[in-house]
């Protein structure tokens, strides 16, 4: 008997010299907020255990500037990252031409086949036949309105120069943007919609971006916010805040521009020094394929953040009954007009930010 005990005592010490402690990875996510939230993080962490026999830890970092952003990434902090459409080819951080993000494997990413067809392989995330990033959500600036105040939905941007609303109102602070809300409001056509120098040599453009800012009861800055909404009626917004107040408050609704929408996309990138680390380069990867996934389109961006999904057939089976704060995304590819943000160069970021100083201290706007 005692040999028997023995041998098995012998038999499981042998085994447990093989048996290797499972590897510890680190995830570094730049993010905007809700994009990456701790119930869907702890779900990859299991997959990761399970197909890579890895105890992975998720790391996640709000974005809260374009600067935050790119020292970064630059400086290797941030293992995968979150900039915007217009960031991306920006001559202040030109993320592929400076070699700061990694082509992505598409044979490790099964679920990019999945994009819809806008979002796949677009201009700014492509070099040389090369795939450096891909799109995770999208939107769009919406008008944001209590139904108590507008029974009827404010569906064109004049509602914002009607006098009755005067400080009843709040806008972003992105000062190009907003121009370009003003000159989609006017009907301007084409990449006119984008020349600082034709927008603001027209009287009517000028008088009417100046009234937007200085009529506003405040702006949000970088992502709107619950709190931004609190005591006014009436908004442009992404929805990200309007989202939140859902929580507590039914009134707030979202409605599409019948002049157009200004669109946005966010992306997410692999920080080119992974490289040299192919186990964390295919953990990377498996994240992306994992945010690209029917389930987390469905659950974190249109249930959790409230934008558009990037995938095909999200929307398809919605029961907007359900989500009647969302409805406007029911139609986002209707036949009004799609502009998407473009980058700026310097020279153009620093007229538009300074004409926008002088909109809000009511100060004249100068003409090119």
């Amino acid at each position: 008997m005692k040999r028997v005990v023995f041998v098995l005592m012998w038999a499981l010490a042998t085994l447990g010299s093989y048996a290797q402690p499972a590897q510890k990875v680190t995830l570094n996510i730049l993010s905007y907020e809700g994009y990456t939230p701790e119930q869907t993080n702890k779900e990859f962490i299991e997959f990761v255990h399970k197909q890579f026999q890895v105890d992975l830890t998720i790391n996640v970092t709000s974005i809260s500037s374009e600067k935050q952003l790119f020292d970064l990434v630059r400086a290797k902090v941030a293992d995968i990252f979150t900039p915007g459409m217009d960031l991306i080819q920006d001559e202040r951080f030109n993320y592929i031409k400076n070699k700061l993000a990694a082509p992505l494997n598409l044979d490790n990413i099964p679920n990019y086949k999945n994009l819809l067809p806008a979002n796949d392989r677009p201009g700014y995330l492509t070099h040389d036949g090369k795939v450096y990033g891909t799109a995770i959500a999208g939107g769009g600036y919406w008008i944001a309105y209590r139904k108590s105040k507008f029974p009827t939905p404010p569906n064109s941007y004049s509602v914002f120069w009607q006098p009755e609303n005067k400080g009843r109102y709040v806008i972003g602070d992105y000062s190009a943007h907003q121009a370009y809300l003003v000159a989609l409001a006017l009907n301007i056509k084409g990449e006119d919609l984008f020349n600082f120098d034709k927008l603001f040599r027209d009287w009517e453009f000028r008088e009417k971006y100046a009234y937007l800012h200085q009529n506003q009861k405040r702006n949000w800055n970088a992502t709107d916010k619950a709190a931004d909404f609190a005591d006014v009626d009436l908004g442009l917004a992404y929805g990200f805040g309007i989202k939140e107040l859902w929580k507590s408050n039914s009134d707030w609704y979202m409605v599409i521009p019948k002049e157009g929408q200004l669109r946005w996309i966010d992306n997410l990138m692999i920080n080119a020094a992974l490289s040299k680390d192919p186990l964390k380069t295919q953990i990377a990867e498996a994240f992306v394929n994992f945010v690209l996934s029917h389930e987390y389109q469905h659950k974190v961006m249109l249930e959790g953040v409230g934008c558009e999904p990037v995938v095909c057939e999200v929307l398809d089976c919605v029961n907007w009954s359900q989500y009647p704060g969302l409805v406007h995304l029911k139609n986002t590819t209707s036949k009004t007009r799609i502009e998407y943000i473009q980058p700026l160069n310097q020279r153009d970021r620093n007229r538009f930010e300074l004409q926008y100083k002088n909109a809000l201290q009511n100060k004249p706007l100068f003409v090119p």
